[in-house]
């Protein structure tokens, strides 16, 4: 591939093992400036589907005036700088691969949020999961996985409505996407169901985020609510991370039924 040319096939082949689209485009554009010799490259891209947006390779940022002017003022294309002769952005066989992928991403996306609260659903989550035991057996990296229920969550809705409960819901997923790492994943299992995956996390720091969060999420409940969970580990407990998942269920089961000195979040 030069920057003249662009093989739309290998973008698609890719995607499908890309994170993202996002973070393909920016590999890709990393490629596009080695082969041109220069830095100054700028995609602009602008659709109904996902809107005008403007990548450069590898996620760098704007730094130049040429980038910002191409930003905010240039049409959609693949910009360089110099020019090479005869180039014109807008034709470039980048640009159209570029906003399929955009669009598979977005796409991908929608199918993996919950709508309700914005963090990963149960697909996603599953996702998630799969490339964390490949990382495992590759790495033998250390992750946690947490299962978290709403105690009380019923109470909330007939006492509250569901307005409010659904409210509950937003704020205890913003609070735990705080809270955790733009490594982790934060998913909604389904109703008041969640669950964490923490890699590479200190022994013990899930129970250290879940208080924090129980704390933030207290002045936002209604009614008394409080969180049961239990968390598993690997590699220490097993590779199996269907297992993990079970056994962190199980726990947060156990929890639900004793809980000594837990303390209800809510007024």
């Amino acid at each position: 591939m030069d920057t003249f040319t662009y093989d739309v096939a290998a973008m698609l082949r890719g995607l499908s093992r890309a994170a993202s689209g996002v973070t393909l485009l920016e590999s890709q554009l990393r490629h596009i400036a080695r082969l041109g010799a220069t830095d100054d490259v700028v995609l602009v891209i602008e659709d109904p589907a996902v809107g005008r947006q403007v990548f450069r390779p590898g996620g760098l940022p704007l730094d130049s005036p040429w980038q910002r002017r191409v930003a905010a003022t240039g049409a959609v294309g693949l910009h360089l700088s110099p020019e090479p002769p005869g180039w014109v952005p807008a034709d470039s066989p980048f640009v159209p691969a570029a906003l399929l992928a955009l669009r598979l991403d977005r796409h991908q996306r929608s199918a993996t949020v919950d709508p309700l609260t914005g963090v990963t659903n149960r697909r996603g989550f599953r996702r998630a999961l799969d490339r964390a035991g490949e990382r495992l057996s590759r790495q033998g990296s250390a992750l946690t996985l947490v299962v978290l229920d709403v105690d009380g969550m019923k109470e909330l809705n007939d006492r509250a409505g569901h307005a409010a409960g659904d409210a509950f819901l937003v704020d205890l997923a913003r609070e735990l996407s705080r809270s955790s790492r733009a490594t982790d994943a934060v998913a909604r299992l389904g109703g008041d169901e969640f669950a964490l995956l923490l890699e590479d996390a200190a022994p013990g720091s899930e129970e250290l985020l879940l208080r924090r969060v129980e704390r933030a999420v207290a002045a936002a409940a209604p009614e008394p609510v409080r969180l049961s969970w239990g968390a598993a580990h690997a590699p220490e407990e097993s590779r199996d991370l269907d297992e993990l998942l079970a056994l962190a269920d199980e726990r947060m089961y156990a929890d639900k039924g004793y809980r000594p000195a837990r303390v209800d979040v809510g007024p």
